[in-house]
């Protein structure tokens, strides 16, 4: 199973708000943050997204956190 498959089975409710807008799209997903750096955040295992290259908004601890990913970023990651 691909991390993609992996991670649309463990997220499922993540892939309801999708923006295609060419090379500048944006993946907005709704996940649990399973670790954090000060330049990272796992969000599966093996799968880190640099804080530099998204937007992190309504993190709660114990909780989902939105996060906003470039199209580029979430191909790179497999997550779409």
């Amino acid at each position: 199973m691909s991390k993609k498959d992996r991670f649309k089975e463990k997220y499922p409710e993540l892939f309801d708000s999708e923006v295609d807008t060419e090379e500048y799209a944006i993946e907005e997903y709704a996940i649990e943050i399973m670790a954090e750096t000060n330049a990272a955040i796992m969000i599966d295992e093996g799968v880190w997204l640099p804080k530099s290259q998204i937007k992190i908004t309504e993190h709660k601890p114990f909780s989902h956190a939105i996060v906003t990913v470039p199209n580029w970023l979430a191909k790179e990651k497999g997550l779409i």
